[in-house]
């Protein structure tokens, strides 16, 4: 570009002007070579492209996988990001829910936060009815589910259709091979109205405890205050045996209505099953329909969901169970 400078000269008490035309030549302006040019919303370098649209700005902090403005959307390309503040997820990945609202918003077949979604049963308690063939749910590993030093109680409504083919599994932790279990609580094969409560260091087995065609509250406690093991049926204490201390963790996932190896399918209905950190019951107690969280409990599933492929964990520990063939019915005690 060419401008004309002006060179005033003083000396003394004489002035003089002169001018001429000075061609000078600099390097173009390009966007986002100054601090905050990319984001001041102005045409630095006049070539029509503002901001983020121009390519001077690719490799700028502020334009790369980021959000440049301040409104409730996400306007870069990136998956597995949300970086707006608003209660939703605005990326296109799934798997994956990178707002801190109480709800799953990717398409994803599963749930990503510890927010159970609303019951939709028609009295707000549902149930999951398994086929005693192959239905059953699967909660993977979390240290929250190991037992502790401070007890352990399983526990459940269940309604078996009939008890007379073999065992019947409502908890296992533990599934690579028989020895792993860490808690197992089920029907056994013979007598068929008798069950098991087991742990690599117990083993209780309660005799003419169960039958068919009613809810039955079953509860197996482990309590370190005396080392004892109980079974609870329709809060009555049936059956008590000397334990040997609380189970080491395997690591292993749990499964909700099969053994290890998926014998011992559930026959029936089971609702309301909690799992809790300590020995809960130590007297008889009048068993309630519906189950609470607090500070002990390590997974509850209320059931409650009447739809979808999983059962949510209210505990908020977010041991949610991946149903697999169960079926939602809205029988409940």
């Amino acid at each position: 570009m060419s401008r004309t400078r002006c060179l005033f000269l003083s000396w003394l008490s004489i002035t003089s002007l002169a001018c001429s035309d000075i061609t000078v030549s600099a390097a173009p302006e390009r966007e986002g070579d100054d601090p905050g040019e990319c984001t001041d919303g102005a045409d630095n370098d006049f070539d029509g492209d503002f901001d983020c649209d121009d390519s001077d700005c690719a490799n700028s902090n502020d334009c790369s996988d980021g959000d440049d403005d301040t409104t409730g959307d996400d306007d870069d390309s990136a998956t597995g990001d949300d970086d707006d503040t608003a209660g939703d997820d605005d990326d296109s990945a799934t798997g994956d829910d990178d707002d801190t609202a109480g709800d799953d918003d990717d398409t994803a077949g599963d749930d990503d936060d510890s927010t159970p979604p609303p019951s939709s049963c028609p009295d707000g308690n549902c149930a999951l009815r398994f086929d005693g063939i192959d239905d059953y749910l699967w909660v993977a590993h979390d240290s929250s589910l190991t037992m502790a030093a401070t007890g352990l109680t399983v526990e459940a409504w269940v309604f078996y259709d009939q008890i007379s083919s073999g065992c019947m599994t409502v908890a296992r932790k533990g599934i690579s091979a028989s020895a792993t279990q860490e808690y197992w609580l089920h029907k056994n094969i013979d007598p068929a109205d008798s069950t098991h409560w087991a742990g690599p260091n117990w083993s209780v087995t309660s005799f003419s405890a169960v039958s068919a065609g009613l809810w039955i509250h079953y509860a197996g406690v482990y309590d370190p205050s005396n080392n004892e093991t109980r079974t609870y049926f329709n809060g009555t204490v049936h059956s008590t045996d000397a334990a040997g201390g609380t189970s080491p963790s395997t690591g292993e996932a749990m499964h909700i209505g099969v053994d290890w190896d998926f014998a011992c399918p559930m026959d029936g209905v089971i609702d309301e099953l909690r799992l809790s950190s300590v020995a809960r019951y130590n007297a008889n107690f009048v068993p309630t329909p519906a189950f609470v969280t607090d500070l002990d409990t390590m997974a509850l599933y209320h059931f409650d969901e009447n739809s979808g492929g999983t059962a949510y964990d209210s505990s908020g520990n977010g041991n949610h169970a991946q149903i697999f063939g169960a079926s939602w019915t809205t029988e409940s005690p």
